[in-house]
């Protein structure tokens, strides 16, 4: 399950996967991981002093969230997926069409989104 930030006036450009099973009724959390796909300058600038970078951009398995001992197979997992394009792309849009109504009409111009959609 994806998960955004809904702060307003946030531009984090970052994603919450919370890994759900099927078998366990999409109720338990297998694990929690962080992603960020800016560039870690952007994340230099975007945080605070005294975060790291590498950090806040991921992906990592976040300790604040729930994990199991299959937490670190599945973020092998998901670094294997975030290799493609589309995929990213797709956390890309997710992240716009959920922050548009946060931020209100146009938080990001149309030729940004563009940009950033051309890149990936």
């Amino acid at each position: 399950m994806e998960l955004y930030c809904n702060e307003p006036g946030c531009d984090c450009r970052r994603v919450m996967i919370d890994v759900l099973r099927p078998e366990t009724g999409w109720r338990q959390i297998w694990a929690t991981i962080s992603y960020g796909w800016e560039s870690l300058d952007f994340y230099r600038k975007w945080g605070a002093a005294d975060s790291d970078p590498i950090e806040t951009k991921g992906p990592y398995l976040d300790t604040l969230n729930p994990q199991t001992k299959y937490s670190s197979a599945l973020l092998n997992l998901f670094r294997f997926l975030i290799q493609s394009p589309d995929y990213v792309a797709r956390l890309q849009r997710h992240y716009h069409m959920f922050r548009e109504p946060v931020d209100g009409e146009h938080y990001m111009s149309g030729t940004e989104w563009l940009l950033a959609a051309v890149r990936w």
